[in-house]
């Protein structure tokens, strides 16, 4: 009987460990949690972390294992270095280790010949100081070692109360304590190339690629992925090309790869990161269920030097299901009741898994730790399939969240979505104003994005329909936020936006606390000082300045 080791037996172990008893496997786990859920199903369990790489390496040899498995990013380091050891199939630690920090990739990429952008990584905030003056904004900030999008920000320009504020966020969620810093490279659109793809020696099966749109709220954050991917003869032909090369001059030999890429506005083809373990939100189950390739059973199946399900499915026609999979956030913090489908959408839906239940608490969302769950979709054609989720899944489906903590308002909504509304509906309310003052629109978005804590609403292409913009730091008045910019679609008005706006950013200020609201507005403009007055504000008598009045609002 074949014997193999797995590095975990948490939620993430479970399907490779089932895949390996399905094989007839005696399955040995290394977790220091003894509850954890894969542990009924193994048959030895170490109760070790299993980083302690000697203690791992202790345990292979008494228990002379055929093969080692892991798929977390601490994991593959331990998974190499045993794997070496014994003489099992498996890469070099120093192969894995290109994969594992977002610098030493950079510098691989580099190395290579392949294409990437400017970049350091350091524990020292003096150092990025001195060296991002003569870099081009924006630029990102992104923890060194970590899993998915967490603390990843980016930051327009060289500002460095923001900077100092990422890079120590960032600092505290690497699990080296390293930040890397590098300069942004355009993305064309919102939607990336991603995949899982598997390795055999000399062999890649690229079964695995597909597009994943990313939130226009939190553009760092992964949203909807498309299966299959959607991809020009010209672009297959590039990326084969380039991670063909990544992959042999890193000496990668076994393995599933998370791959994330674009292709530049300039059509270069830019990888984002290539993570050396499977990709997350069950990747590989969404994989079978599109090609019809088990990959938990390549996985657990090659690792013991057995490679007949491979060579089974190496060359092999595969099927093409329109699979779709949307992954659940939501706009604001509150307790979860539960999950709105619309009808036009629910017929696609095959199943829905929650990582929360109704009545817990849910986050704001920021990044990708902050999911409630998904929803996976399957699609009788890609015209359906895009009409859903190229435009409006969001609306489709969302979760429903009530007592809210703190209403629909954001204090990190995207520069690129407030500049397109500075200069769509709203040009001449912003421009001749910015004009006078001698600023841009590009520079005072980003001002809004950074500075204000802003609520608003979207329309069915995610575009801001209006929005109410104002400081809740840094006050001019102890305690009272200053509210900066309040403007409304001309087609949204009169449909009480522009106070349903307000409310939520007054109601925002009460939840953190502030005494109270106050603002401009122009002398002559009745509807905007009605809106103001219904809402309770008062006028100051003592301030009339350049035909503006000044109102405020106390709590």
């Amino acid at each position: 009987m074949k014997k193999i080791l797995i590095l975990g037996a948490n939620n993430s172990q479970v399907q490779l460990i089932k895949a390996a008893k399905e094989e007839g496997y005696y399955v040995i786990a290394c977790d220091y949690a003894n509850d954890n859920p894969g542990i009924p199903f193994v048959d030895k369990h170490y109760q070790i972390s299993y980083l302690e790489q000697e203690k791992v390496l202790s345990i292979a040899k008494e228990e002379q294992i055929d093969g080692i498995i892991g798929n977390t990013d601490p994991a593959m380091s331990v998974v190499a270095y045993v794997a070496e050891q014994m003489g099992l199939v498996g890469n070099t630690p120093n192969s894995v280790k290109k994969f594992i920090s977002k610098n030493d990739f950079r510098q691989f990429q580099e190395q290579i010949g392949l294409f990437c952008p400017k970049h350091i990584e350091t524990d020292d905030y003096l150092t990025v100081e001195s060296i991002v003056d003569s870099w081009n904004f924006p630029i990102v900030v992104k923890p060194s070692k970590s899993s998915g999008s967490q603390g990843v920000t980016k930051i327009f320009s060289n500002q460095k109360e923001r900077l100092r504020d990422a890079f120590e966020n960032c600092k505290e969620i690497s699990n080296d304590s390293k930040v890397t810093i590098e300069e942004y490279v355009e993305m064309p659109s919102l939607e990336i190339i991603e995949g899982d793809l598997f390795v055999l020696d000399d062999k890649i099966l690229w079964n695995g690629l597909f597009n994943i749109r990313r939130s226009i709220l939190a553009p760092m954050v992964p949203m909807t992925k498309i299966f299959p991917a959607i991809l020009s003869t010209e672009e297959l032909s590039i990326i084969k090309t380039d991670v063909t090369k990544l992959f042999k001059e890193a000496g990668i030999r076994h393995g599933e790869y998370n791959i994330e890429m674009y292709f530049t506005t300039e059509g270069k083809l830019f990888i984002i990161e290539n993570n050396p373990r499977q990709g997350g939100n069950r990747i590989p189950q969404l994989l079978k269920k599109h090609t019809g390739i088990d990959y938990n059973k390549l996985l657990v199946t090659t690792a013991v030097g057995d490679n007949n399900y491979f060579n089974q499915i190496k060359d092999k026609e595969l099927t093409r299901n329109y699979l779709s999979q949307h992954i659940l956030f939501s706009n604001f913090s509150g307790i979860l009741d539960g999950v709105e489908i619309s009808p036009n959408i629910k017929k696609y839906v095959t199943d829905v898994e929650l990582t929360k239940k109704a009545g817990d608490k849910v986050n704001q969302f920021h990044n990708a730790t902050d999911s409630i769950g998904y929803v996976n979709l399957l699609f009788p054609d890609r015209e359906s399939q895009l009409h859903y989720c190229r435009r409006n899944i969001e609306q489709q489906i969302f979760p429903i969240v009530s007592k809210h903590e703190i209403p629909i308002a954001d204090c990190s909504l995207p520069y690129q979505l407030i500049y397109d509304f500075m200069i769509g509906d709203a040009y001449e309310f912003f421009v001749p104003k910015l004009k006078k003052v001698n600023r841009t629109p590009e520079d005072y978005a980003e001002q809004l994005a950074t500075y204000c804590t802003i609520a608003y609403d979207l329309d069915e292409d995610n575009k801001l329909k209006g929005l109410v913009a104002g400081y809740m730091q840094n006050l001019r008045k102890s305690q009272f936020s200053l509210i900066a910019e309040v403007y409304v679609n001309s087609e949204y008005r009169r449909e009480g936006l522009g106070e349903k706006l307000m409310m939520r950013y007054i109601d925002c200020c009460k939840s953190a606390g502030l005494k109270g609201v106050w603002l401009h507005v122009k002398e002559h403009s009745e509807p905007a000082q009605n809106l103001y007055k219904k809402l309770g504000f008062v006028f100051d008598e003592s301030y009339n300045e350049n035909g503006f009045l000044q109102m405020e609002l106390r709590f």
